[in-house]
């Protein structure tokens, strides 16, 4: 039984998600063979499968605005990984056309660990004044700029950077920057990125659906602009809180969304 799958609604609870959960490491658990539509990662933890969406908590320390971030496409890859919202347990697994193939990536190798910030949501019913859109009903989107890959499933405390706007379909679709605390050299200078790696994520985001078959390239709010971490965190307390409504009118033994 995962965490939050009773007693969601009271107020104590909701204060204190997941409160047990923070001091233990999270564990991988692979099922199937990569590459194939049966693959799945789960996450455990002291041998219990949770979800990656609901079990793992958004925050790691909220002094420190310290995030958990949980990967679903490693750097340097093409598979097209993400978290399973209509199975039960949430196991991160290869998305599928509609033509029923398994997705990769077209327009190359991913250049960043890209995955999600667990306990948000991006609410359909949620629109936002600077897009005027809906959210896409996921979990936010996080890109993590590190130098090296994170492994599928790989769950680790990051620090915000900012956010970028997408449209994406009328929909609105927020992608999340942050770098891992325990990259080399982050400490020093935690909320840095460089015009080049900027440069490198807005591309991606403008230009990959064209790889695709798409006919024009993605919209980015604010002209591509990165807002700040003070503005990605507004996005992100208001996605927790999204969240946690859409958990309580969820019945308490339904994993899935």
């Amino acid at each position: 039984m995962g965490c939050i799958a009773q007693d969601r609604c009271d107020p104590r609870m909701l204060k204190s998600l997941c409160r047990r959960c923070r001091i233990s490491t999270w564990s991988r658990v692979e099922s199937g063979v990569l590459g194939s539509k049966e693959f799945r990662v789960f996450i455990s933890q002291s041998g219990t499968i949770l979800s990656p969406w609901h079990d793992v908590p958004l925050y790691v320390d909220r002094p420190d605005l310290l995030l958990n971030f949980v990967n679903e496409i490693p750097k340097g890859t093409r598979p097209k990984m993400e978290i399973a919202r209509d199975e039960p347990s949430n196991p991160i697994k290869q998305d599928v056309a509609k033509n029923q193939e398994l997705r990769y990536l077209k327009a190359g190798d991913m250049p960043f660990n890209y995955g999600a910030l667990p306990q948000t949501w991006e609410d359909p019913d949620w629109v936002h004044p600077d897009t005027k859109l809906g959210g896409d009903s996921d979990p936010l989107d996080a890109i993590e700029i590190s130098d090296s890959p994170l492994a599928i499933g790989e769950i680790t405390p990051v620090r915000v950077i900012g956010i970028l706007g997408l449209i994406d379909e009328d929909e609105t679709d927020w992608k999340v920057i942050v770098k891992r605390t325990t990259e080399p050299n982050s400490a020093d200078n935690p909320l840095a990125i460089s015009s080049a790696d900027l440069g490198k994520i807005t591309t991606w985001f403008r230009t990959y659906k064209l790889a695709e078959g798409a006919l024009e390239e993605n919209k980015l709010i604010f002209d591509g602009e990165m807002r700040n971490a003070d503005y990605a965190r507004e996005i992100i307390d208001e996605a927790h809180a999204r969240w946690k409504s859409l958990r309580c009118t969820t019945k308490s033994d339904d994993r899935t969304l």
